[in-house]
């Protein structure tokens, strides 16, 4: 396996000293790290160490019904200085790019397919992003669709790949970057999406490698190393390098979050025990 010229790190900060490196470290700051209920004490965007990503992926944003971007599909609400704030740590790191989000796990795919479905839609689209881009000097977009075809339109495939072509040609004359976040998925990437062709119009690709297993899977493939034949970071990333796509433009997406799973029927094995009190310590 190739080894990877970029990586995607999802992070709000840490205490690091600063990058020197030529590869991409993108990491993504979420919108409800803005509200007091999900993070407490609150967080502030002046936390983050400006040297320590080369980018930092501003989720999310969304699209209106009627095919437009949407500045309010996030936790922070329209007026919301955190933009402001986020964008003016580059006066500490000029080579710093901050990126806008649109989409997201929970954002509508219906909204997606109408919007890629035809050209004036599409325009809407893209011409409407790069306003708010320029009126809050942002870098970029990050497209985030993780699911084509989720709703039963078979064109999204087509269509998708239309769009990235409209969306790399339009930034190129305006100089933004653009990017796409992709599911882990093997398996949906085989059905949906045409890589020889996507990577010719996108400047990164930040595969979401986490998230394999939930509740209903018996079996976890987090380590990388793991010989299952989907749901697995190496398959998805050998996946990726065999269909066509260059090492230099994939990110591999590393969630510094922490999840469990307790046995209902037995709630008071070893393991439920030992998580009760890490989550005592922790409260």
């Amino acid at each position: 396996m190739q080894n990877l010229s970029f990586f995607l790190l999802m992070a709000l900060s840490a205490s690091v000293g600063a990058v020197n490196t030529d590869k991409m470290i993108n990491c993504y700051l979420g919108s409800w790290a803005n509200d007091n209920r999900w993070s407490s004490p609150k967080f502030e965007p002046e936390l983050i160490q400006p040297h320590l990503c080369t980018h930092i992926s501003y989720a999310f944003f969304g699209i209106k019904e009627d095919g437009t971007f949407d500045a309010s599909h996030t936790y922070m609400g329209p007026h919301n200085d955190w933009i402001k704030r986020i964008v003016d740590l580059k006066w500490d790191n000029s080579r710093l790019k901050v990126l806008a989000v649109v989409g997201g796990r929970d954002h509508s795919s219906a909204r997606f397919s109408r919007m890629a479905a035809s050209k004036s839609s599409r325009t809407k689209f893209i011409e409407s992003t790069l306003e708010y881009l320029e009126e809050n000097q942002l870098d970029g977009l990050d497209l985030q669709w993780l699911s084509p075809g989720s709703t039963g339109v078979r064109d999204d495939r087509v269509n998708f790949l239309t769009l990235l072509q409209e969306i790399a040609e339009r930034f190129r004359i305006q100089d933004y970057e653009f990017g796409i976040s992709v599911t882990g998925d093997a398996d949906y990437i085989r059905d949906w999406y045409h890589i020889p062709q996507i990577v010719k119009h996108v400047k990164f690709i930040n595969i979401l490698t986490y998230n394999y297993t939930g509740a209903v899977f018996y079996i976890g493939n987090y380590a990388w190393k793991f010989h299952a034949p989907i749901r697995r970071v190496m398959s998805t990333i050998d996946y990726w390098l065999e269909s066509g796509a260059p090492a230099k433009k994939l990110n591999l997406g590393i969630a510094l979050i922490g999840r469990f799973f307790t046995d209902p029927e037995h709630p008071m094995n070893e393991t439920f025990l030992f998580f009760r009190v890490l989550e005592k310590i922790h409260k």
